[in-house]
């Protein structure tokens, strides 16, 4: 991997699912609480979450609009459902994931970024995600912590197209090359924003991890302590400009 210019860092992006927080017990879990509300009981969360993993390593171009999750859901659930999911199913689905309890925030992130704020740096959340996620971050108390949420449907398209880091950096106020952004995918996240011209950490929480990888964002104060923070006068200042 591409070794870190410690010194031409200024900003730091993160990566939300993966990265922050994760679904909780599970998405299968999830989907089939969801079933057993409207009287579909035998729905089981296991198969679920294999159904999921095998949609989603086959969904090729996902633009994360309601379009293509309800499509994606359709896929996880076929032959399950007595009615289409459009009727009663999808609607729940899509706020249930706005509920905080449905989310898990890893144990180290709450210290990490409070950590990162006390050196200084300017954060935001760069992520493939429609609009839910402003409200799910909110409800896990993560979003105080960023100067802005930047879901890609606010972008031009998603990860790891350069567009939505340039769009982060321009936001932000600094190069492109200024911003480290820090998420789980290695094509979305890491060959995404190295691709755009960023610098880039991948973080891997599967056992065993990627060898090239944090396997928590527990490191990442002490690594950016080496770095150049902006002083907090000089983020102050840019604030009310």
């Amino acid at each position: 991997m591409t070794s870190l210019d410690l010194g031409r860092i200024r900003a730091v992006t993160l990566d939300a699912a993966g990265t922050l927080l994760e679904p909780t017990p599970s998405v299968g879990a999830i989907y089939a609480e969801v079933a057993a509300e409207l009287g579909w009981t035998h729905w089981q969360p296991a198969e679920l979450d294999a159904r999921f993993r095998a949609a989603w390593s086959t969904k090729g171009m996902f633009d994360f609009s309601p379009v293509s999750w309800l499509n994606l859901v359709t896929r996880v659930t076929e032959g399950l459902a007595p009615e289409p999911l459009s009727l009663r199913y999808f609607p729940l689905v899509w706020e249930r994931f706005n509920a905080a309890r449905c989310w898990r925030v890893y144990p180290e992130v709450s210290s990490v970024l409070h950590g990162l704020c006390e050196q200084g740096w300017r954060l935001a959340v760069v992520s493939n995600w429609d609009e839910r996620l402003h409200r799910v971050l909110q409800a896990t108390g993560l979003a105080p912590s960023f100067e802005f949420i930047l879901p890609s449907t606010e972008a031009p398209r998603p990860k790891p197209d350069p567009g939505i880091f340039q769009q982060a950096a321009e936001r932000l106020g600094v190069e492109v090359a200024s911003l480290l952004h820090v998420g789980d995918s290695r094509r979305e996240d890491w060959e995404g924003a190295i691709a755009a011209g960023a610098q880039a950490l991948l973080i891997d929480r599967r056992t065993p991890p990627d060898p090239n990888a944090l396997t928590s964002l527990e490191p990442l104060p002490q690594l950016l302590q080496r770095a150049n923070p902006p002083a907090k006068v000089d983020l102050f200042l840019k604030a009310v400009r």
